[in-house]
């Protein structure tokens, strides 16, 4: 009885070790060797190239940029290539002109390789990230600035500040506006009231084509030529009265008399005093 109980722990134990092993997950093979070649020719060459050998670049086709890296046997794929150019040409502008860096450190997971390095520019250290898939082709190169707490805190103060102004500054613009709500009705009524009066204003007519104001035109004191008028109110040799479309006009003197009229004016002679509006 106690061998078996024996073997069946003994069984036990050897399967619970089988699914152990069978559940962990192999790390990525790789060799450091030439995936430290890879990334060293990357970083000299983004560190050594100029504008004009990246403008160069950028005006290949996919085809043209994958075809001379695998000629030149680099792991590269033309998005990685050409980003990981990008990256450095943006690291550089803010940490300046690259140094040198450190050591590689090496991270591989079931899928993924990753290597890092600390890296030194002329105004900032940044750290170094190749990423590589399965297939130890290159994914992405990224260049990360390290700033330290002081500048992290003002970045954040100066980001807050920034933040609070714009908001300010809304509010201001928000608040001048509900303020100027109150004169919203009194424009609506002077749009209503005098439609025409904006019209004028608006198109730069004269008062007398949008109203039909009087039209007076006086040759010395013997003589008036009226137009837009709507008829006579009353006529002797001492007052002319005329009716408008707004006031009626008096024509006061003496001798007067109307030369001539028509629809749309008159002439009036005699010796003229004085125009009244009423």
């Amino acid at each position: 009885m106690k061998k078996k109980l024996s073997l069946l722990i003994c069984t036990l134990t050897a399967i619970l070790c089988f699914t152990g092993c069978a559940s962990t997950k192999a790390e990525l093979d790789y060799d450091k060797a030439t995936v430290e070649q890879s990334v060293e020719f990357l970083v000299s060459y983004c560190s050594s190239a100029d504008d004009a050998a990246i403008e160069q670049w950028g005006e290949l086709s996919d085809y043209e940029i994958q075809y001379q890296l695998m000629q030149a046997g680099l792991p590269y794929t033309p998005d990685s290539f050409l980003g990981a150019m990008e990256s450095w040409t943006a690291g550089v502008e803010e940490c300046g002109a690259y140094v040198g860096h450190g050591d590689y450190v090496y991270e591989a997971s079931e899928d993924e390789l990753k290597v890092t390095t600390e890296a030194q520019f002329k105004d900032r250290d940044a750290s170094l990230t190749f990423i590589f898939d399965d297939n130890l082709n290159l994914e992405s190169m990224t260049v990360d600035a390290q700033y330290s707490t002081g500048e992290i805190l003002e970045k954040a103060g100066l980001n807050t500040l920034l933040g609070m102004g714009t908001v300010f500054i809304v509010l201001i613009f928000i608040s001048l506006i509900i303020s100027l709500f109150k004169y919203i009705p009194a424009i609506e009524n002077a749009l209503k009231k005098k439609p025409k009066e904006v019209i004028a204003k608006g198109l730069s007519l004269p008062r007398d084509v949008v109203f039909g104001d009087f039209i007076i035109t006086l040759t010395g004191n013997c003589e008036a030529y009226i137009e837009n008028y709507r008829g006579i109110v009353s006529y002797d040799e001492n007052k002319i009265s005329i009716q408008g479309n707004h006031v009626v006009l008096n024509i006061c003197g003496c001798d007067l008399e109307v030369d001539f009229y028509s629809q749309e004016s008159m002439k009036i002679k005699g010796k003229i005093k004085r125009l009244e509006y009423v």
